[in-house]
């Protein structure tokens, strides 16, 4: 009796293994099936992020990075320029110096030779009460009158030597007037150049700005989202005040950047686009080859030397017999 139903349970244990079998076939390939879904989406999801957000951030960041490595390489330059005319300026006041040296030894020289006229003078009362040695003294004045002579012909070629002076005095004036107003031009040139760099550094911070608010929006968090463009608006403002001749333009930035602060905050569809379209118009302005701007700085100072030299030499001798 217990062998046929031995026979009757084994066909209905066969098919439930059957069954629990194929069960767990199927549930093994619902979840290899939810498995590829979801990972051709996280792979496909990653790649539409990267190359819609990521990327473009990414370009610009480099973008930035480039335009701060020329603004650190200019600053550089500006820095050697300045140093060497420095250099130039200090080597021009040690020749002025040095001349203004020489200037004091030849008046110096007149004022020795004046004292020697002085002193030549002193001895005519005296050749007045010495009559009776009138003979041994006319030798005496004969030599002193050759002696005044020859102290005569030294300073008409000390003046002459001091017109020669004068004459390059002159020429260096005019030498430094010309390098000091070669030096204004060159340091005007030097911060139209950094302005503009700055100008367009301002723009492309605003534009990095922008592509944060859009990463904000698309994380949903507005907050962060009309931050960045508070901090757009305010890198806009310091753009139009380093560079006044793009103040026209950059005005009609600030409505339609409020006016995406309000779409942003009322989570409107059109917030998107608006910012796309801001986006573009900031990065065409901040690549714009040619911005013109106006500076304006000190007047260029002069440089005056004069020298004036004048000597009277008036030889005389009286003898009385």
């Amino acid at each position: 009796m217990s062998a046929p139903q031995e026979t009757k349970r084994r066909p209905g244990a066969f098919w439930r293994a059957l069954g629990v079998l194929l069960k767990a076939l199927v549930r093994l390939t619902l979840v290899l099936l939810v498995g590829v879904l979801v990972g051709a989406g996280i792979y496909y999801g990653v790649q539409w992020t990267y190359y819609t957000t990521i990327l473009p951030i990414q370009q610009h960041t480099r973008q930035i990075e480039g335009l701060q490595e020329q603004i650190d390489a200019l600053e550089a330059q500006q820095r050697d320029q300045t140093a060497n005319l420095q250099r130039r300026l200090a080597d021009l006041e040690g020749e002025v110096t040095a001349l203004g040296e020489t200037d004091a030894t030849h008046t110096q020289a007149l004022a020795e030779l004046e004292q020697d006229l002085a002193d030549l003078k002193s001895f005519e009362p005296r050749l007045t009460d010495l009559a009776a040695t009138i003979d041994a003294q006319a030798t005496e004045i004969t030599r002193l009158q050759r002696t005044l002579r020859s102290l005569a012909e030294r300073l008409s070629e000390q003046e002459s030597a001091l017109a020669t002076q004068t004459e390059a005095l002159s020429a260096l004036e005019e030498s430094l007037n010309t390098q000091l107003a070669s030096l204004s031009a060159d340091l005007n040139q030097i911060s139209n150049t950094q302005v503009n760099l700055d100008a367009r550094l301002a723009l492309a911070q605003a534009a990095h700005d922008l592509l944060v608010a859009r990463i904000a929006m698309l994380e949903d968090n507005v907050g962060n989202a009309r931050e960045a463009i508070a901090l757009a608006q305010d890198h806009v403002s310091q753009a139009a005040a380093l560079n006044p001749a793009l103040t026209g333009e950059l005005t009609t930035l600030q409505p339609r950047l409020q006016a995406l602060d309000e779409l942003v905050a009322q989570r409107a569809f059109r917030a998107v686009p608006t910012l796309d379209s801001l986006w573009a118009d900031i990065v065409d302005l901040s690549m714009r080859p040619s911005i013109t701007i106006e500076t304006t700085l000190p007047a260029t100072s002069t440089v005056t030397t004069t020298a004036t030299l004048t000597v009277t030499v008036v030889p005389t001798s009286t003898v009385s017999p």
